[in-house]
C-alpha cells in the first residue's frame, strides 16, 4: 500500500531532522525552528508527523518517549484513537483516520461555518416544511441572519452577539419591526442551531436563552389598527385600469374574499352552479395545502360571481387557452402573486389617483363589505376560511363610516 505523509503543521520543517530516537515503528524528532519534539510514525500505512507538545529538554524527551510507547502499544492492540490523541489535528485528518478506525469523526463547533451548514440543513429538513414555511425561512435567513452570522462558526454564536444583532436590526429599520416579526426572523436560526448541536452532540450555551426579554425591551408590540380597504367608488376606478385579460380574476378576489393562492389553484372542476370549492392553493407554480384547517370550504355563488366566472370562460376561449388552472395569465401560465402584483396591480394603481394598497386589500374589503350588508359574522368566518372568529370580531368588526353612504350600491354589487 502506498504510504502518505500527513500533518500540515510539520511539512515546512522537512529539513533539520538530524536528531531522532526510534521506538519500534515510530520515532521522536527534533524539528528545526520548533521548541517542541515531534512524533513521527505510520498509522494505517499513512505517515503522521505531529507535535508532541513536549519541549526539547531531558524531561520533554522522557515524556515524549512515554507518549510514543503508549501510542505504539495502543496501535498494536487496535485501540488507538487518533482524534482523541490529536484533538487539534485538521478535520481532514480526523475524518480519514476515523473512517479507517471505523469511528465517526465529530467536528467541533469551531470548525462548522453557519452558512455552509445552513445549505446542508435545508437538504435535510426542506421536505418536511410547507412551501410557505420554506419561503419564510429562506427570506429570513438570506435577508437578515446570514449577512450577519453567515461567516461565523457555531461556537461564536453567543448571547452577547445575539443582543448586538437585535440592536442592529432595530437601528437599521426606518419602520420599527414588531416583536412577532423579530421572533419569526429568528425562528429558522433557532432550528439551524438546535439541529447542529443535536447532530454533532455539542453542548454549547444556548444563545437564545432569555432572548425574548431582549426582544420585548427593544421592540414594541404592534397594535393592529383597521386594515386598509376600498370604497366601492375606489374599487371601480381601479378595476377600470386593470388589463381586461386580468379583470375577471381581479374582480373575483373582491367578490369572494379568496386568497391569491386559492384563486390561482382553482380549476374548472372547482365550480358548480351554486358553489365554489376551495381545496388547495398554488404558490410559485406548486400546489400547496390551504393556510388553515378552516380554509377548506365551499363558497356559495350569486348572480354577480356567476357573471365573472362566465367572463373568464369566454376569455379563455377567445385566447385559445386549455390550461389546467381556471385563472391564468394570457399565455395560460398559472397566476403568480408576485408577478401579478408587479406587472398588473402596481401599474394599474399608477393610472389612478388612489393611495396604494396591497392586493390582499381585496380580502379585507370583502370582509368589511359583507359585514356592512348585514352578513352574520359566523357565516363570514366560514366564507373566508378563518380558523376562528377572532379575526372577524377584532379586526373587521369595526364601524366604517366611510362605507355607510355606499351601502345600497355595495349590496347590489355583491349580489345581495
Amino acid at each position: 500500500m502506498m504510504s502518505n505523509v500527513i500533518g500540515i503543521d510539520t511539512a515546512k520543517h522537512a529539513k533539520g531532522n538530524s536528531h531522532r530516537r526510534d521506538h519500534g515503528e515510530g520515532s521522536i524528532r527534533r524539528v528545526s525552528g520548533s521548541p517542541y519534539l515531534y512524533l513521527d510514525f505510520y498509522y494505517y500505512s499513512v505517515r503522521v508527523r505531529k507535535s508532541s507538545g513536549y519541549p526539547d529538554s531531558p524531561e520533554g524527551w522522557k515524556m515524549a518517549e512515554q507518549a510514543m510507547d503508549q501510542m505504539m502499544d495502543e496501535i498494536q492492540r487496535g485501540v488507538f484513537n487518533f482524534e482523541k490523541r490529536f484533538p487539534h489535528a485538521s478535520q481532514r485528518e480526523k475524518q480519514l483516520f476515523s473512517q479507517l478506525e471505523g469511528r465517526y469523526s465529530r467536528p467541533s463547533a469551531r470548525e462548522i461555518i453557519i452558512d455552509e451548514y445552513y445549505e446542508r440543513w435545508k437538504d435535510q429538513v426542506w421536505d418536511s416544511l410547507t412551501l410557505n414555511q420554506r419561503n419564510d425561512y429562506e427570506g429570513n435567513m438570506k435577508c437578515h441572519i446570514l449577512p450577519y452570522f453567515g461567516g461565523l462558526t457555531f461556537d461564536e454564536i453567543t448571547t452577547v452577539r445575539m443582543k448586538a444583532f437585535l440592536g442592529r436590526l432595530r437601528e437599521s429599520r426606518e419602520e420599527p419591526l414588531s416583536r412577532n416579526r423579530v421572533r419569526n426572523i429568528l425562528t429558522p436560526f433557532r432550528g439551524v442551531f438546535s439541529d447542529a448541536c443535536s447532530e454533532y452532540h455539542w453542548t454549547l450555551p444556548d444563545p437564545f436563552h432569555d432572548i425574548g426579554k431582549v426582544i420585548n425591551k427593544l421592540f414594541s408590540k404592534r397594535r393592529k389598527g383597521k386594515p386598509p380597504i376600498f370604497t366601492l367608488g375606489e374599487w371601480l376606478d381601479l378595476l377600470e385600469q386593470i388589463p381586461y385579460v386580468y379583470r375577471p380574476a381581479t374582480e373575483f378576489l373582491v367578490l369572494t374574499g379568496v386568497r391569491s393562492s386559492e384563486l390561482a389553484g382553482l380549476e374548472e372542476s372547482s365550480f358548480s352552479k351554486e358553489t365554489i370549492k376551495i381545496v388547495k392553493g398554488l404558490v410559485g407554480g406548486r400546489e400547496t395545502d390551504l393556510k388553515t384547517e378552516g380554509s377548506d370550504r365551499e363558497i356559495p355563488t350569486n348572480a354577480r360571481i356567476r357573471i365573472v366566472i362566465e367572463q373568464q370562460r369566454e376569455l379563455r376561449q377567445s385566447l385559445g387557452l386549455d390550461a389546467k388552472y381556471f385563472f391564468t395569465d394570457p399565455d395560460g401560465n398559472p397566476l403568480d402573486h408576485d408577478r401579478f402584483r408587479n406587472m398588473v396591480w402596481i401599474p394599474s394603481f399608477g393610472e389612478t389617483v388612489l393611495a396604494y394598497r396591497k392586493p390582499s386589500t381585496t380580502r379585507h374589503t370583502f370582509a368589511e363589505w359583507m359585514l356592512l350588508i348585514d352578513t352574520h359574522p359566523e357565516k363570514l368566518v366560514k366564507l373566508m376560511g378563518h380558523s376562528s372568529k377572532k379575526m372577524v370580531y377584532e379586526v373587521y368588526g369595526q364601524y366604517r363610516w366611510e362605507l355607510e353612504a355606499e351601502k345600497p350600491r355595495i349590496k347590489a354589487y355583491m349580489g345581495g
